[in-house]
């Protein structure tokens, strides 16, 4: 886990349930489909991205694993 992980994963277990497993969801298809980054880049450095989702929006998870590894391959998004 890197050094973010901690607090992403308190902010995930106080959101309510169906928010949570949503979270947790999400969190796990990120890790998988990049490692984490190390350091935790700069906040403010890299313009934010959104994604909006609802407690009854599906996910597809093989289209949200490729956006993540796109994102990915900005460079200096990740430290290497």
């Amino acid at each position: 886990m890197g050094k973010g992980d901690a607090a992403v994963l308190a902010k995930i277990a106080a959101m309510p349930a169906p928010c949570r497993e949503m979270g947790e969801r999400l969190h796990r298809v990120i890790l998988e489909s990049v490692p984490s980054p190390e350091p935790v880049p700069p906040v403010g450095e890299l313009k934010p991205r959104g994604l909006h989702l609802r407690e009854d929006d599906g996910l597809d998870e093989k289209q949200l694993a490729s956006w993540v590894r796109q994102a990915a391959a900005i460079p200096g998004l990740l430290a290497e």
